[in-house]
Protein backbone atom coordinates (compact mmCIF):
# COMPACT_ATOMS: atom_id res chain seq x y z
CA UNK A 1 0.00 0.00 0.00
CA UNK A 2 2.86 2.34 0.93
CA UNK A 3 4.58 1.59 -2.41
CA UNK A 4 1.42 2.48 -4.33
CA UNK A 5 1.18 5.76 -2.44
CA UNK A 6 4.87 6.49 -3.13
CA UNK A 7 4.54 5.89 -6.86
CA UNK A 8 1.34 7.94 -7.04
CA UNK A 9 3.08 10.88 -5.37
CA UNK A 10 6.09 10.50 -7.64
CA UNK A 11 3.79 10.52 -10.69
CA UNK A 12 2.11 13.74 -9.57
CA UNK A 13 5.48 15.40 -8.89
CA UNK A 14 6.75 14.36 -12.32
CA UNK A 15 3.65 15.79 -14.02
CA UNK A 16 3.99 19.06 -12.12
CA UNK A 17 7.64 19.31 -13.03
CA UNK A 18 6.84 18.69 -16.69
CA UNK A 19 4.11 21.32 -16.56
CA UNK A 20 6.38 23.88 -14.93
CA UNK A 21 9.06 23.07 -17.43
CA UNK A 22 6.65 23.71 -20.30
CA UNK A 23 5.56 27.02 -18.77
CA UNK A 24 9.16 28.08 -18.32
CA UNK A 25 10.11 27.38 -21.93
CA UNK A 26 12.80 29.76 -23.17
CA UNK A 27 11.69 32.55 -25.45
CA UNK A 28 11.19 36.26 -26.08
CA UNK A 29 7.83 38.00 -26.28
CA UNK A 30 6.70 41.56 -26.99
CA UNK A 31 4.30 43.83 -25.12
CA UNK A 32 2.82 47.10 -26.48
CA UNK A 33 1.53 50.04 -24.48
CA UNK A 34 -0.81 50.89 -27.40
CA UNK A 35 -2.08 48.74 -30.25
CA UNK A 36 -3.96 51.53 -32.09
CA UNK A 37 -2.18 54.73 -33.05
CA UNK A 38 -2.69 57.76 -35.23
CA UNK A 39 0.00 58.58 -37.84
CA UNK A 40 2.99 60.18 -36.17
CA UNK A 41 2.14 58.75 -32.75
CA UNK A 42 4.60 56.49 -30.92
CA UNK A 43 4.23 53.11 -29.26
CA UNK A 44 6.48 51.84 -26.48
CA UNK A 45 7.41 48.19 -27.12
CA UNK A 46 8.76 46.03 -24.31
CA UNK A 47 10.99 43.05 -25.12
CA UNK A 48 10.49 40.34 -22.47
CA UNK A 49 12.99 37.42 -22.19
CA UNK A 50 12.34 34.14 -20.41
CA UNK A 51 14.68 31.28 -19.38
CA UNK A 52 17.71 32.45 -21.37
CA UNK A 53 21.39 32.49 -20.40
CA UNK A 54 23.22 35.54 -19.03
CA UNK A 55 23.43 37.24 -22.45
CA UNK A 56 20.94 37.67 -25.27
CA UNK A 57 20.41 39.74 -28.40
CA UNK A 58 17.28 40.70 -30.35
CA UNK A 59 16.98 41.77 -33.97
CA UNK A 60 13.61 43.44 -34.53
CA UNK A 61 11.50 43.74 -37.65
CA UNK A 62 9.04 46.64 -37.24
CA UNK A 63 6.92 45.80 -40.29
CA UNK A 64 6.96 49.37 -41.56
CA UNK A 65 6.94 51.26 -38.25
CA UNK A 66 9.67 53.85 -37.79
CA UNK A 67 12.27 53.41 -35.01
CA UNK A 68 12.63 56.68 -33.08
CA UNK A 69 16.07 55.86 -31.65
CA UNK A 70 14.79 55.73 -28.07
CA UNK A 71 15.58 52.49 -26.19
CA UNK A 72 16.72 51.13 -22.80
CA UNK A 73 18.83 48.21 -24.05
CA UNK A 74 22.46 47.86 -22.91
CA UNK A 75 23.60 48.50 -26.47
CA UNK A 76 22.27 49.10 -29.97
CA UNK A 77 25.18 48.14 -32.22
CA UNK A 78 23.34 48.71 -35.48
CA UNK A 79 19.89 49.29 -36.90
CA UNK A 80 17.32 47.34 -34.93
CA UNK A 81 19.71 44.93 -33.21
CA UNK A 82 19.86 45.25 -29.42
CA UNK A 83 21.93 43.40 -26.82
CA UNK A 84 21.48 42.83 -23.09
CA UNK A 85 24.12 41.55 -20.69
CA UNK A 86 21.51 40.15 -18.29
CA UNK A 87 18.15 38.48 -18.64
CA UNK A 88 16.22 41.73 -18.31
CA UNK A 89 13.44 43.45 -20.18
CA UNK A 90 14.13 46.50 -22.32
CA UNK A 91 11.97 48.94 -24.23
CA UNK A 92 12.20 50.86 -27.48
CA UNK A 93 9.91 53.32 -29.25
CA UNK A 94 8.51 53.20 -32.78
CA UNK A 95 5.98 55.41 -34.52
CA UNK A 96 3.31 55.10 -37.20
CA UNK A 97 4.38 56.67 -40.53
CA UNK A 98 2.75 60.03 -41.27
CA UNK A 99 1.27 58.72 -44.52
CA UNK A 100 -0.41 55.66 -42.94
CA UNK A 101 -4.07 55.18 -43.86
CA UNK A 102 -6.75 54.16 -41.32
CA UNK A 103 -6.80 50.38 -41.03
CA UNK A 104 -3.14 49.87 -42.04
CA UNK A 105 -1.54 47.22 -39.84
CA UNK A 106 2.11 46.82 -38.85
CA UNK A 107 3.43 43.49 -37.56
CA UNK A 108 6.35 43.67 -35.14
CA UNK A 109 8.50 40.57 -34.82
CA UNK A 110 12.10 39.44 -35.36
CA UNK A 111 14.73 37.06 -34.06
CA UNK A 112 16.50 36.54 -30.73
CA UNK A 113 19.44 34.43 -29.56
CA UNK A 114 21.70 33.68 -26.64
CA UNK A 115 23.78 31.56 -29.02
CA UNK A 116 24.41 33.24 -32.43
CA UNK A 117 24.24 29.83 -34.07
CA UNK A 118 20.70 29.20 -32.78
CA UNK A 119 18.45 32.14 -33.68
CA UNK A 120 14.74 31.81 -32.95
CA UNK A 121 11.62 33.83 -33.72
CA UNK A 122 10.15 36.42 -31.39
CA UNK A 123 6.39 36.24 -30.83
CA UNK A 124 4.83 38.95 -33.01
CA UNK A 125 2.41 41.78 -32.14
CA UNK A 126 0.35 44.12 -34.35
CA UNK A 127 -0.22 47.88 -34.37
CA UNK A 128 -3.11 49.43 -36.34
CA UNK A 129 -3.36 52.95 -37.71
CA UNK A 130 -6.65 54.56 -36.69
CA UNK A 131 -6.57 58.05 -38.15
CA UNK A 132 -4.69 61.01 -39.47
CA UNK A 133 -2.95 59.79 -42.61
CA UNK A 134 -2.47 62.06 -45.59
CA UNK A 135 -2.04 65.62 -44.29
CA UNK A 136 -4.38 66.75 -47.07
CA UNK A 137 -7.17 64.46 -45.76
CA UNK A 138 -10.17 65.88 -43.98
CA UNK A 139 -11.79 69.28 -44.25
CA UNK A 140 -11.73 72.59 -42.42
CA UNK A 141 -15.34 73.21 -41.39
CA UNK A 142 -14.25 76.73 -40.49
CA UNK A 143 -10.97 78.46 -39.66
CA UNK A 144 -10.42 76.44 -36.46
CA UNK A 145 -12.36 73.16 -36.73
CA UNK A 146 -11.21 70.18 -38.83
CA UNK A 147 -13.42 67.17 -39.56
CA UNK A 148 -12.90 63.90 -41.40
CA UNK A 149 -14.73 60.67 -42.20
CA UNK A 150 -13.33 57.39 -43.56
CA UNK A 151 -15.76 54.80 -44.93
CA UNK A 152 -14.71 51.15 -44.60
CA UNK A 153 -16.22 49.79 -47.81
CA UNK A 154 -16.55 46.11 -48.69
CA UNK A 155 -15.41 46.85 -52.25
CA UNK A 156 -12.28 48.95 -51.75
CA UNK A 157 -11.52 48.98 -48.05
CA UNK A 158 -11.08 52.37 -46.35
CA UNK A 159 -11.92 55.37 -48.55
CA UNK A 160 -11.91 59.08 -47.77
CA UNK A 161 -15.44 60.46 -47.52
CA UNK A 162 -16.20 63.76 -49.25
CA UNK A 163 -17.53 66.70 -47.20
CA UNK A 164 -20.56 68.61 -48.48
CA UNK A 165 -21.46 71.68 -46.46
CA UNK A 166 -25.20 72.31 -46.30
CA UNK A 167 -25.37 75.71 -44.63
CA UNK A 168 -24.81 77.75 -41.48
CA UNK A 169 -26.48 80.46 -39.44
CA UNK A 170 -26.21 82.44 -36.19
CA UNK A 171 -29.16 82.09 -33.83
CA UNK A 172 -30.87 84.95 -32.02
CA UNK A 173 -29.10 83.72 -28.86
CA UNK A 174 -25.65 84.22 -30.39
CA UNK A 175 -24.85 80.56 -31.09
CA UNK A 176 -23.49 79.51 -34.49
CA UNK A 177 -24.71 76.37 -36.24
CA UNK A 178 -23.33 74.56 -39.28
CA UNK A 179 -24.50 71.40 -40.99
CA UNK A 180 -23.69 69.12 -43.91
CA UNK A 181 -22.87 65.53 -44.74
CA UNK A 182 -20.09 63.20 -45.82
CA UNK A 183 -20.58 60.89 -48.79
CA UNK A 184 -18.63 58.26 -50.72
CA UNK A 185 -17.09 59.50 -53.94
CA UNK A 186 -18.50 57.88 -57.11
CA UNK A 187 -14.85 57.57 -58.17
CA UNK A 188 -14.38 55.03 -55.35
CA UNK A 189 -17.64 53.02 -55.28
CA UNK A 190 -20.58 52.78 -57.68
CA UNK A 191 -23.09 53.72 -54.97
CA UNK A 192 -21.19 56.85 -54.00
CA UNK A 193 -22.94 60.15 -54.67
CA UNK A 194 -23.32 63.65 -53.27
CA UNK A 195 -27.04 62.87 -53.15
CA UNK A 196 -26.52 59.74 -51.03
CA UNK A 197 -25.35 60.87 -47.56
CA UNK A 198 -23.36 58.40 -45.45
CA UNK A 199 -22.82 60.62 -42.40
CA UNK A 200 -24.94 63.62 -41.44
CA UNK A 201 -23.09 66.28 -39.44
CA UNK A 202 -24.36 69.11 -37.25
CA UNK A 203 -21.85 71.43 -35.61
CA UNK A 204 -22.84 73.77 -32.79
CA UNK A 205 -20.57 76.64 -31.74
CA UNK A 206 -22.10 77.59 -28.42
CA UNK A 207 -21.69 81.20 -27.31
CA UNK A 208 -20.16 79.85 -24.08
CA UNK A 209 -17.19 78.59 -26.13
CA UNK A 210 -18.19 74.91 -26.24
CA UNK A 211 -18.06 73.27 -29.66
CA UNK A 212 -20.22 70.19 -30.41
CA UNK A 213 -19.51 68.04 -33.48
CA UNK A 214 -22.38 65.59 -33.99
CA UNK A 215 -22.01 62.67 -36.42
CA UNK A 216 -25.02 60.55 -37.49
CA UNK A 217 -24.38 57.28 -39.35
CA UNK A 218 -26.85 56.90 -42.24
CA UNK A 219 -25.15 54.17 -44.25
CA UNK A 220 -24.24 50.46 -44.00
CA UNK A 221 -20.43 50.17 -43.68
CA UNK A 222 -18.55 51.24 -40.57
CA UNK A 223 -17.41 54.87 -40.77
CA UNK A 224 -14.55 56.38 -38.78
CA UNK A 225 -15.09 60.01 -37.75
CA UNK A 226 -12.52 62.53 -36.57
CA UNK A 227 -12.37 66.10 -35.36
CA UNK A 228 -9.66 68.50 -34.25
CA UNK A 229 -10.24 71.81 -32.44
CA UNK A 230 -8.38 74.05 -32.62
CA UNK A 231 -6.78 72.35 -35.60
CA UNK A 232 -3.09 71.47 -35.11
CA UNK A 233 -2.66 68.62 -37.60
CA UNK A 234 -3.47 65.78 -35.20
CA UNK A 235 -7.07 64.71 -34.48
CA UNK A 236 -8.17 65.30 -30.89
CA UNK A 237 -11.05 62.82 -31.07
CA UNK A 238 -11.79 59.79 -33.23
CA UNK A 239 -14.43 57.06 -33.17
CA UNK A 240 -16.24 54.57 -35.35
CA UNK A 241 -19.92 54.80 -36.21
CA UNK A 242 -21.72 51.58 -37.15
CA UNK A 243 -25.20 50.20 -37.75
CA UNK A 244 -25.49 49.93 -33.95
CA UNK A 245 -23.37 52.91 -32.83
CA UNK A 246 -25.26 55.39 -34.99
CA UNK A 247 -24.41 58.61 -33.15
CA UNK A 248 -21.10 60.05 -31.97
CA UNK A 249 -20.72 63.43 -30.31
CA UNK A 250 -17.22 64.89 -30.10
CA UNK A 251 -17.13 68.10 -28.11
CA UNK A 252 -14.65 70.66 -26.90
CA UNK A 253 -14.94 72.66 -23.70
CA UNK A 254 -12.50 74.54 -21.45
CA UNK A 255 -9.49 73.40 -23.44
CA UNK A 256 -10.34 69.70 -23.30
CA UNK A 257 -11.98 67.27 -25.73
CA UNK A 258 -14.54 64.54 -25.06
CA UNK A 259 -16.50 61.91 -26.97
CA UNK A 260 -19.87 60.21 -26.37
CA UNK A 261 -21.34 57.33 -28.38
CA UNK A 262 -25.03 56.38 -28.57
CA UNK A 263 -26.04 52.83 -29.49
CA UNK A 264 -29.32 52.89 -31.41
CA UNK A 265 -31.70 50.17 -32.62
CA UNK A 266 -34.07 52.30 -34.71
CA UNK A 267 -36.97 51.61 -32.35
CA UNK A 268 -38.71 54.70 -30.98
CA UNK A 269 -38.33 55.48 -27.29
CA UNK A 270 -41.10 54.28 -25.02
CA UNK A 271 -42.06 57.47 -23.22
CA UNK A 272 -45.60 56.46 -22.31
CA UNK A 273 -48.92 57.65 -23.65
CA UNK A 274 -50.30 57.53 -27.16
CA UNK A 275 -49.76 60.02 -29.93
CA UNK A 276 -51.46 59.73 -33.32
CA UNK A 277 -50.86 62.73 -35.55
CA UNK A 278 -53.34 64.06 -38.06
CA UNK A 279 -53.07 62.34 -41.43
CA UNK A 280 -53.72 65.69 -43.08
CA UNK A 281 -50.49 67.21 -41.77
CA UNK A 282 -46.98 66.72 -43.05
CA UNK A 283 -45.27 66.75 -46.44
CA UNK A 284 -45.44 64.57 -49.54
CA UNK A 285 -41.88 63.60 -50.39
CA UNK A 286 -42.99 61.07 -52.99
CA UNK A 287 -46.21 60.00 -54.71
CA UNK A 288 -46.47 57.19 -52.16
CA UNK A 289 -44.96 58.69 -49.00
CA UNK A 290 -45.86 61.50 -46.58
CA UNK A 291 -43.78 62.40 -43.53
CA UNK A 292 -44.38 64.70 -40.57
CA UNK A 293 -42.51 65.99 -37.51
CA UNK A 294 -43.79 67.85 -34.45
CA UNK A 295 -41.28 69.52 -32.11
CA UNK A 296 -42.33 69.69 -28.47
CA UNK A 297 -40.76 73.03 -27.60
CA UNK A 298 -40.47 74.60 -24.19
CA UNK A 299 -41.11 78.04 -25.71
CA UNK A 300 -44.27 77.44 -27.74
CA UNK A 301 -45.40 73.90 -26.99
CA UNK A 302 -45.87 71.45 -29.90
CA UNK A 303 -45.10 73.05 -33.28
CA UNK A 304 -45.17 71.61 -36.78
CA UNK A 305 -41.63 71.27 -38.11
CA UNK A 306 -40.88 72.53 -41.63
CA UNK A 307 -39.53 70.10 -44.23
CA UNK A 308 -36.51 71.05 -46.37
CA UNK A 309 -35.56 68.59 -49.08
CA UNK A 310 -31.82 68.31 -49.58
CA UNK A 311 -31.71 66.12 -52.65
CA UNK A 312 -32.09 62.63 -54.02
CA UNK A 313 -31.39 60.35 -56.95
CA UNK A 314 -31.48 56.76 -58.20
CA UNK A 315 -28.35 54.68 -57.64
CA UNK A 316 -26.61 52.44 -60.16
CA UNK A 317 -28.24 49.47 -58.39
CA UNK A 318 -31.76 50.75 -59.00
CA UNK A 319 -32.36 52.01 -55.46
CA UNK A 320 -33.73 55.51 -54.88
CA UNK A 321 -32.72 57.89 -52.11
CA UNK A 322 -34.28 61.12 -50.81
CA UNK A 323 -32.77 63.15 -47.98
CA UNK A 324 -33.33 66.40 -46.13
CA UNK A 325 -34.21 67.77 -42.71
CA UNK A 326 -36.98 69.22 -40.59
CA UNK A 327 -36.47 72.50 -38.77
CA UNK A 328 -38.40 74.79 -36.44
CA UNK A 329 -39.94 77.81 -38.13
CA UNK A 330 -38.46 81.15 -37.00
CA UNK A 331 -42.05 82.39 -36.78
CA UNK A 332 -42.63 79.88 -33.95
CA UNK A 333 -39.38 80.05 -31.91
CA UNK A 334 -36.40 82.41 -31.87
CA UNK A 335 -33.90 79.60 -32.50
CA UNK A 336 -35.79 78.29 -35.53
CA UNK A 337 -33.96 78.48 -38.84
CA UNK A 338 -33.80 76.62 -42.14
CA UNK A 339 -30.05 76.33 -41.47
CA UNK A 340 -30.55 74.82 -37.99
CA UNK A 341 -31.69 71.20 -38.56
CA UNK A 342 -33.71 69.58 -35.77
CA UNK A 343 -34.26 66.23 -37.49
CA UNK A 344 -32.24 64.75 -40.35
CA UNK A 345 -34.09 62.37 -42.67
CA UNK A 346 -32.83 59.81 -45.16
CA UNK A 347 -35.35 57.74 -47.12
CA UNK A 348 -34.27 54.63 -49.01
CA UNK A 349 -36.51 53.07 -51.65
CA UNK A 350 -34.86 49.69 -52.08
CA UNK A 351 -35.06 47.94 -55.44
CA UNK A 352 -36.60 44.97 -53.60
CA UNK A 353 -39.68 47.05 -52.72
CA UNK A 354 -38.73 47.85 -49.13
CA UNK A 355 -38.93 51.48 -48.04
CA UNK A 356 -36.84 52.71 -45.08
CA UNK A 357 -37.64 56.09 -43.53
CA UNK A 358 -34.78 57.03 -41.20
CA UNK A 359 -35.13 59.89 -38.71
CA UNK A 360 -32.15 61.30 -36.76
CA UNK A 361 -32.79 63.64 -33.83
CA UNK A 362 -30.29 66.55 -33.89
CA UNK A 363 -31.96 68.94 -31.47
CA UNK A 364 -32.82 69.22 -27.76
CA UNK A 365 -36.63 68.93 -27.40
CA UNK A 366 -38.51 65.67 -28.02
CA UNK A 367 -39.63 65.33 -31.64
CA UNK A 368 -42.64 63.24 -32.68
CA UNK A 369 -42.39 61.73 -36.16
CA UNK A 370 -44.85 59.95 -38.39
CA UNK A 371 -44.71 58.29 -41.81
CA UNK A 372 -47.60 57.37 -44.14
CA UNK A 373 -46.93 55.05 -47.06
CA UNK A 374 -49.38 53.97 -49.76
CA UNK A 375 -48.41 51.06 -51.98
CA UNK A 376 -49.26 50.88 -55.67
CA UNK A 377 -52.69 49.46 -54.83
CA UNK A 378 -53.44 52.35 -52.48
CA UNK A 379 -53.11 50.22 -49.35
CA UNK A 380 -52.09 52.55 -46.45
CA UNK A 381 -49.31 51.82 -43.97
CA UNK A 382 -48.20 54.16 -41.18
CA UNK A 383 -45.89 54.38 -38.21
CA UNK A 384 -45.13 56.94 -35.49
CA UNK A 385 -42.64 57.50 -32.69
CA UNK A 386 -40.80 60.04 -30.57
CA UNK A 387 -37.10 60.79 -30.95
CA UNK A 388 -35.36 62.03 -27.79
CA UNK A 389 -31.85 62.94 -26.66
CA UNK A 390 -31.10 59.45 -25.34
CA UNK A 391 -32.80 57.61 -28.23
CA UNK A 392 -32.10 59.63 -31.34
CA UNK A 393 -32.71 57.25 -34.23
CA UNK A 394 -36.08 55.99 -35.50
CA UNK A 395 -36.55 53.75 -38.52
CA UNK A 396 -39.91 53.13 -40.17
CA UNK A 397 -40.05 50.23 -42.62
CA UNK A 398 -42.71 49.71 -45.28
CA UNK A 399 -43.15 47.37 -48.23
CA UNK A 400 -44.72 47.95 -51.59
CA UNK A 401 -47.75 45.73 -52.24
CA UNK A 402 -47.52 44.48 -48.65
Amino acid sequence: MKNKFFWACLSVITMLAASLGAQAEAGVTLSLNKSELRPGEEAEITVIPSELDHFYAAQLDLGGLEFTGDHTADSNPEGLTFTMMGIKEFTFNAKIPEDAAPGDTFTIGGLYWDDPEKKKSISSEEVTAIGGGDPEAGYMADDTLWVRAVIRTAEKGPIEAVWQKGGEDVTAGGHRVMWGHFYASPKDVNWGSRQNPDIFVKIWFDRSGRVDVNFFHVSVPNIEVYSDYPHDGHPDESGTTTLEARYIRQYYENGRSYMVTNYEDGIAADIGGDWWPSTAAGYSVDDNLDIEAVINTVDAGPIEAVWRKGGGETTAGGHRVIWGHFYASPSDVTWGSEQNPDLFVKIWFDASGRVDVNYFHVSVPDIEVSSYFYDDDGFPQSDTGTAILSDRYIRHEFWKNW
